[in-house]
C-alpha cells in the first residue's frame, strides 16, 4: 500500500510530456551520399555516426545540425523546437499537479519536440 501512494504522488508531480514523450528525441538524417566517414555536429557537439539516427536532449532552443564530409561542402540544417500539443493538453488536464507538471516538462524538455525530426540533405562535392 505504501508503494501505491508513493506512485500516485510521483505521478501527480510528474509532467505528462516527460512521462510519455521523454527528455530526448531521435533525429534522423538522410543524405544524398553515404555518411559513414562524415562528422556530424549538433549544436557544436560531435555525435558518432549511428546509421543516421541521433538521440538529442530536448532542452536546447533549436538544433543546428552540421555535416562535414571529406571532399564535400559543409552542410548545415536547422530543426526548431516547438511545443508538443500532447504534453500541453496532458498537463492541463492533469489538474492535481498541473503547475508542477508544467514546470517539470519545461525544465526537462518533455514539453517540446523538434521539427523536422527527419532531415534530408544534399551534399555537394567540391571541385
Amino acid at each position: 500500500m505504501k508503494y501505491f501512494f508513493a506512485t500516485i504522488i510521483l505521478l501527480a508531480v510528474s509532467g505528462c510530456g516527460t512521462i510519455f514523450m521523454g527528455e530526448k528525441q531521435d533525429i534522423r538524417i538522410h543524405s544524398s551520399v553515404n555518411l559513414d566517414n562524415a562528422e556530424i555536429k549538433i549544436n557544436g557537439d560531435t555525435y558518432p555516426h549511428n546509421r543516421g539516427v541521433f538521440q538529442v536532449d530536448k532542452k536546447a532552443e533549436g538544433l543546428f545540425i552540421t555535416i562535414l564530409k571529406p571532399h564535400y561542402y559543409e552542410k548545415t540544417q536547422y530543426a526548431d523546437r516547438v511545443i508538443n500539443p500532447f504534453a500541453l493538453t496532458g498537463d492541463i488536464l492533469w489538474l492535481i499537479g498541473a503547475p508542477v507538471a508544467l514546470a517539470i516538462d519545461f525544465y526537462t524538455g518533455g514539453f517540446y519536440e523538434y521539427e523536422p525530426s527527419e532531415i534530408s540533405v544534399t551534399m555537394r562535392k567540391k571541385d
